[in-house]
């Protein structure tokens, strides 16, 4: 029930000196960024510790990226001159996202898909690189709005996205609405078919939170920030 992705989720296995694919960066383009900032003997031990056995040349996959990056902002954070940091840090920051999934679409009509929507949300944290406190949020965020749609308000659909290290997640339905919604927010309400639970503890998990609701459906909107 997922859209195709818009980007690669898994790339081919490539090696030697064959062109990464485009979109996929390779150890000696996050080493080029290093050596603009950092001594040179920095960068060598930087890339002895994290930079693997493979080649220099070879694509590193959005799992490997989400992996090593973390370990190149602290070594620019703690190296780099004060002056540069804030260069550095922007020149490392458009490797983030590059090749991964950055934005997906689950319909919700099944009760299947309510765990296809928790594992879309699970894989996006994970190539973004998200810790697994955050991503254990957008999991239990998705579950909520994601059951609530199937039980209450099928079909609908939640959309994810990517960006600018914040992971934005929209669930929409066509259903007739939540009734009492200020009052469910408030903690005065609780309906008695149990439409609107969990948007309390939504709204506690998120960073930002949005909900409107009216006769013709509900579109609630969280953003969580990938960083912790």
């Amino acid at each position: 029930m997922t859209d195709r992705p818009r980007g690669p989720t898994q790339p081919p296995d490539r090696a030697g000196s064959e062109p990464a694919p485009v979109g996929l960066p390779r150890w000696q383009d996050l080493e080029a960024v290093l050596g603009r900032y950092l001594s040179p003997i920095i960068v060598q031990g930087v890339a002895a510790r994290f930079g693997g056995n493979g080649p220099r040349s070879a694509p590193l996959s959005p799992e490997r990226l989400a992996e090593v990056l973390p370990h190149l902002e602290a070594a620019l954070r703690l190296f780099a001159a004060p002056g540069q940091l804030a260069a550095a840090l922007r020149e490392l920051e458009a490797f983030w996202g590059r090749g991964a999934l950055t934005e997906s679409v689950v319909a919700i009509v099944q009760e299947r898909d309510v765990g296809e929507a928790r594992a879309c949300a699970r894989l996006l944290c994970e190539q973004a690189g998200a810790n697994d406190f955050v991503a254990q949020r957008a999991v239990t965020i998705v579950s909520e709005l994601a059951r609530n749609i199937f039980k209450y308000a099928s079909p609908g659909r939640v959309e994810f996205t990517v960006a600018d290290r914040a992971l934005r997640i929209v669930a929409l339905d066509a259903g007739a609405g939540i009734a009492h919604l200020d009052d469910i927010l408030a903690g005065r309400y609780k309906s008695r078919t149990g439409l609107g639970k969990g948007l309390t503890g939504v709204r506690r998990l998120a960073d930002t939170f949005e909900v409107r609701t009216g006769p013709t459906g509900t579109r609630v909107e969280v953003t969580l920030n990938l960083r912790g």
